[in-house]
């Protein structure tokens, strides 16, 4: 399906929802429907997996609902096509170019042309998107004639533009163009209390299946380094494996977590030493295994809060948590007095 029949299929799909009762979900939803019914660029950063295209839509369908919303992904986009892909082309423009034809960023025109992963836009053509946010018009290949266009951006990267920026591979004129109205998107882990709500919407009430109460617990307690993505992936795989009665129990999702936990930092020890670990934790049950990593972690920082929720990739907020649940809410003070 080519990219403009994609977009005419989205211009019929309803608004999408962004779920979640946490104050982060909230300010999302607070911040796509201010920024939706103004015509200025939205910068979205943060995490893979954290949602950055499905606000982009919301923001989309607030203000301007009844035109067209085209996404670009700036990393799949054929380095020898993309020019044409985005501004078009006339015919006769080059060998292959047997009929005129309209860039995205007309097929945009009135709407929003949302750029995925910005950071991966070539530098060839960075000038000529920062002269389309300047004056509105660019110019097709092959012929000399300005197309005026009245298109809405929202870019969003999980890079770091700012640093691409420094190094010289991303213009600082563009990113000042881009920057208009930044939003760095927070990652699951600082919206935990959000995870049943998801994970229920991605079950589907059609399903006819449910969680039940301790696989819950198990997904609220885990650190989702992939974001929503993953936990979307889990459950999917979790309801195609569950059994006959309808209930998802936390053999189903314990195997893949457990295996995403032991992909944070490692504790620092000797590589044999760290075998012997991983082989006493995959021999243990969740709960067992998770309290062995916090308190692995803790020891490791001497009970030093900051630096163990670093370690463990989650905010201090989110690990005093964990470890309250777990039993361990003293052990930082007990390491830092020993």
């Amino acid at each position: 399906m080519d990219t403009v029949r994609q977009t005419e299929r989205q211009h019929t799909e309803p608004p999408p929802i962004i779920f979640g009762r946490s104050k982060e979900a909230v300010g999302i939803r607070k911040f796509v429907d201010i920024v939706g019914h103004v015509s200025q660029t939205v910068f979205l950063s943060g995490e893979r997996g954290t949602g950055k295209d499905l606000i982009a839509k919301a923001i989309h369908h607030t203000g301007r609902a009844t035109k067209q919303f085209v996404p670009v992904d700036c990393g799949g986009l054929p380095h020898d096509l993309v020019e044409s892909e985005l501004f078009g082309h006339h015919r006769g423009a080059y060998s292959g170019a047997y009929e005129t034809k309209r860039g995205l960023v007309e097929v945009a025109s009135g709407g929003t042309l949302f750029f995925n992963e910005i950071a991966n836009l070539p530098q060839s053509l960075q000038v000529k998107l920062l002269r389309v946010m300047e004056k509105g018009s660019y110019r097709m290949l092959g012929t000399t004639a300005e197309i005026y266009v009245n298109t809405r951006f929202i870019v969003a990267t999980n890079a770091d533009l700012k640093d691409k920026v420094r190094r010289g591979e991303f213009r600082a004129d563009l990113f000042d163009r881009l920057n208009v109205i930044p939003y760095k998107v927070p990652p699951l882990r600082e919206r935990l209390e959000d995870v049943p709500e998801l994970a229920t919407h991605f079950l589907g009430k059609e399903s006819g299946k449910a969680f039940l109460p301790t696989t819950m617990l198990v997904m609220e307690q885990y650190g989702w380094p992939g974001n929503v993505r993953e936990l979307q992936n889990t459950v999917e795989r979790a309801s195609v494996f569950s059994n006959g009665n309808g209930l998802i129990g936390p053999e189903l999702v314990e195997p893949y977590l457990a295996a995403d936990c032991l992909q944070t930092e490692p504790v620092d020890q000797g590589e044999h030493e760290n075998e012997a670990f991983i082989d006493t934790l995959v021999r243990k049950t969740f709960p067992e295994m998770e309290r062995l990593y916090y308190e692995s972690i803790m020891f490791k920082t001497r009970g030093h809060i900051a630096k163990a929720a670093k370690i463990a990739g989650i905010s201090p907020r989110v690990l005093g948590y964990r470890l309250k649940n777990l039993g361990l809410s003293g052990l930082a003070s007990t390491l830092k007095e020993s």
